[in-house]
Parts: structure tokens; C-alpha cells; sequence
């Protein structure tokens, strides 16, 4: 009987549609943190058709930038996301009939470059910008 139950439950677990792929980098070695995901979005339905269709499927990215997402959803055309910390959003189109892999190419974005534009060192003291004396509150 577990046997019986066994082979149906993996039955079941090969129908449901999935997708797998990898993440690699432009320039370098792929950095990925924890907060890495995958988005998967269908684009072939109308909301109003079926708004459980519309939803968006979200996998974890492994340390070695590969992925895999369980999809609840029938074949069609979707939109995969690639979100990383550090890295410009990559996305590619893709029908599920014909494709259950994706390569996604990721961009590093440069580090913000902060820089302080100027201070008034040399002004008077009690004086502020435009000449305007300056009288500290008395308690």
C-alpha cells in the first residue's frame, strides 16, 4: 500500500510544471547573497481570466548562482526575473513548452561614489551666509 501511495505522490510531483537555470557574471566571479531571488511571472493571461494565474513564482538562488522554480501554472509564456543585491535586474522572456532552463547574464552596478562637495571653513565667527549676523538663543 505505501508503495501504491508512494508512486502516485511522485506521479503528481512530475507534472507540476518547473524551471531551473543559472546566474552567471559579466565581469568576475558571481557574488550571491541569501537575499538573491528568482521571479517568475505569466504573461500570457489576462487577469480577469484567472487571477491565480497571474501569480508571481519566487525561488531561492543557490551560492553557485544556479536556481530552480516549482511552478503551480499550466505551460505558457513567462517572464523570468533575476533580483541580486549588487547586480542590475536580469530578466528574459521565455515559453515554458519549449525551454525548462534559462541562462541569465548579471551586471554588476558600481558602488555609489560619495563625495563632499565643499564647507565654509574660513568664515567669520557670529556671521552667516549673506552677512547675516548670528545670535545664539539665550535660556
Amino acid at each position: 500500500m505505501r508503495v501504491v501511495v508512494l508512486a502516485m505522490l511522485l506521479s503528481l510531483n512530475s507534472c507540476v510544471p518547473g524551471l531551473n537555470g543559472q546566474m552567471v557574471a559579466t565581469e568576475g566571479t558571481l557574488a550571491v547573497s541569501k537575499d538573491a531571488k528568482v521571479n517568475v511571472t505569466r504573461l500570457d493571461l489576462a487577469s480577469a481570466e484567472d487571477p491565480e494565474a497571474m501569480s508571481v513564482f519566487i525561488g531561492d538562488v543557490n551560492p553557485d548562482g544556479t536556481f530552480s522554480v516549482t511552478l503551480d501554472a499550466d505551460e505558457g509564456e513567462y517572464l523570468v526575473e533575476a533580483v541580486v543585491p549588487g547586480y542590475a535586474v536580469s530578466s528574459q522572456k521565455i515559453a515554458l513548452v519549449d525551454q525548462k532552463s534559462v541562462t541569465l547574464q548579471l551586471i554588476p552596478v558600481g558602488k555609489p561614489n560619495a563625495s563632499m562637495i565643499g564647507t565654509n571653513m574660513d568664515a567669520d565667527v557670529g556671521v552667516g551666509s549673506g552677512g547675516a549676523t548670528l545670535t545664539p538663543p539665550s535660556l
